[in-house]
């Protein structure tokens, strides 16, 4: 278990770098910096599952509002086995 959590650790803290900087690429060539609602999603997880003792349920709930987001706005379905946390 405690590699799984190391991996989401990683994935989360990646995908928070990635959505950073896409914001400031955004800023610098005159956007308005703005937080996506995947971002707030990734942000919650990231605070999750930076805790000492991270609360799984939470994570499995966030990864599916991530999934639905994704339906919603037309991305593929990706392929995860479901409460595999």
């Amino acid at each position: 278990m405690d590699k799984k959590i190391n991996n989401l650790r990683t994935f989360f803290r990646v995908s928070n770098i990635a959505f950073d900087c896409v914001m400031a690429m955004g800023a610098a060539f005159g956007g308005k910096p703005s937080v996506s609602p995947m971002h707030q999603l990734h942000k919650l997880a990231l605070a999750e599952i930076e805790k000492e003792t991270p609360d799984l349920s939470v994570i499995d709930k966030l990864l599916e509002e991530m999934e639905k987001l994704a339906e919603a706005n037309g991305k593929p379905k990706p392929n995860f086995p479901k409460g595999d946390v």
